[in-house]
Order: C-alpha cells, then sequence, then structure tokens
C-alpha cells in the first residue's frame, strides 16, 4: 500500500507503534452488505432458495468442506469442482442458480474460468461471487473485470455469507420474474 510500519521505543516509558499507508477512491460496483437491510438471511434463504443449486469452486479441500457444509445448512444444493477447468466443465453440464468462485487455484484460476463460463450459453447472467483469501482492491477490480458479481474474502462468517447470498439470488430471481 505504499507505507510503511514501525515502532519508537525510550526504555522506561513504552513505545509508540505507527504505520502510514496510501487509499484511493475507487468507483467500484461491488455491492456494499453494509446497504442492506438487517434481516434475518440464513431463515430467508431456507425458506426461499431451498434447494437451489450452488457450485463451489474451490481447490483446497478443508475450504471446500466448510464452505459445503455452510451452504447445506441453509438447505441449497452444492456441488463442488477442485479448480477453474472442472467448473467450466460442470457448468456445460449442469445449470447452477449461483457460484461461489476462488481465484487462485491449479489448473485453471478463477478469473480466466468466469471469463469462460460467461461465454457460455445461459450464464451471462448468473449470479458469480468471489470468495477468497485476496483482499486488495486490484484482486476486487480483477474479479469485476472478469464478470464476476461480487466479492467476499475468507475466511467467511456464515452470517456474512448467508446475506451476500441472499442478495444474489434473490436479485437474480427479481430479474428471472
Amino acid at each position: 500500500m505504499g507505507g510503511a510500519v514501525g515502532v519508537d521505543t525510550v526504555e522506561g516509558h513504552g513505545s509508540t507503534f505507527w504505520l502510514t499507508a496510501k487509499f484511493r477512491k475507487t468507483n467500484s460496483k461491488i455491492h456494499q452488505l453494509n446497504d442492506a437491510p438487517v434481516i434475518d438471511a440464513e431463515a430467508t434463504l431456507r425458506q426461499n432458495h431451498a434447494n437451489k443449486r450452488i457450485l463451489l469452486v474451490e481447490d483446497e479441500p478443508i475450504n471446500q468442506e466448510i464452505a459445503r457444509e455452510v451452504l447445506r445448512d441453509v438447505q441449497l444444493l452444492v456441488d463442488t469442482a477442485d479448480n477453474g477447468a472442472e467448473a467450466l466443465r460442470l457448468t456445460g453440464e449442469i445449470r447452477y442458480d449461483l457460484i461461489l468462485m476462488d481465484m487462485q487455484m491449479p489448473v485453471m484460476n478463477g478469473v480466466d474460468a468466469t471469463r469462460a463460463i460467461r461465454g457460455l450459453p445461459g450464464y451471462k447472467d448468473v449470479p458469480v461471487l468471489a470468495m477468497t483469501a485476496n483482499a486488495f482492491n486490484e484482486d476486487r477490480e480483477a474479479c469485476l473485470a472478469a464478470g464476476m458479481n461480487d466479492f467476499i474474502t475468507k475466511p467467511t462468517e456464515p452470517a456474512v455469507l448467508y446475506q451476500l447470498l441472499l442478495r444474489w439470488l434473490s436479485l437474480k430471481e427479481t430479474a428471472a420474474s
């Protein structure tokens, strides 16, 4: 971030810790969860979106297992892909309501996979949400440029993920009607 971090210590008097960072404004199109009204997203997902089909694209087995259970807790149907190439194959065979996409994976990364998936028939408007440990603004911008709709960082709190899923599944449903 073009900054520095340091500490100034005076023995017997204490220490001062400091940091500097350069921030810039962004005109990102990512929706902020803070703008959403407070609702019970978990219950609403169960009530309004049970059995929606989700593709979880994640190469780390432990992350896959945790995310799969969090998604199944709200009665979503979950398929998993270990990399972007497998995600591309699955989206060619199965119709998904939403895709959760990691960025860094072997074989094909999430950015390239999203670009390819957007070119498939019927996947122009399917929500693709980045779910990644890459938290920098450049990563967000790369995801949006590739055609992803939103971005959430890992580790993810289930309540935050539920809010995001509810927003995008509801928007997709509204657009379809």
